[in-house]
């Protein structure tokens, strides 16, 4: 909700959203008024025409394509983030913004996940959980951050979300 509020945000912004097999992300941005002809989705897998199918970090969006980029709880199934971050800064505009939430697992909870869930694990890959975290992704191309959050008890999980203009 707080990306409709960004002024730089108008009816006529294009807007992706990556990682939302389903419409869902989508007819939220619709129902915050934004032109539904203007807003996508990224997946690797989905039923809906509204939703291109492919990958986030090899995207076959020209650059500078999008005004904005939403990522939902999404960059934790990346296997390479800078990689995820340096694709979405390419398709989208200078000064465009990227709206990115995350996960914020205490470290017991982390310690039990990876006990029970070997597999899950992504050996060498650092596990991206705070705002500081996300933006570190983007420097030295961070331009102004418009919303963040943090989670205030370090002892329950939550989530963490910015949402920032980039320079290129």
């Amino acid at each position: 909700h707080p990306l409709s509020a960004i002024d730089l945000m108008t009816v006529d912004s294009k807007v992706l959203a990556i990682g939302c097999r389903y419409e869902t992300d989508l007819l939220y941005l619709a129902a915050y008024g934004f032109s539904p002809s203007n807003v996508r989705g990224l997946d690797m897998i989905s039923y809906s025409p509204w939703i291109d199918c492919g990958n986030m970090h090899d995207m076959k969006y020209e650059d500078g394509t999008w005004d904005c980029i939403l990522l939902g709880w999404t960059l934790a199934y990346s296997d390479d983030p800078p990689k995820a971050a340096k694709e979405m800064m390419r398709v989208t505009r200078d000064g465009g913004l990227m709206a990115i939430s995350v996960t914020y697992y205490p470290p017991e909870v982390l310690k039990k996940l990876d006990e029970e869930y070997p597999d899950l694990a992504r050996e060498g890959v650092e596990r991206i959980q705070t705002v500081e975290g996300i933006l570190e992704l983007f420097r030295p191309h961070v331009k102004q951050v418009y919303f963040q959050h943090d989670v205030s008890n370090p002892e329950r999980q939550g989530p963490c979300l910015v949402i920032f203009s980039i320079k290129k």
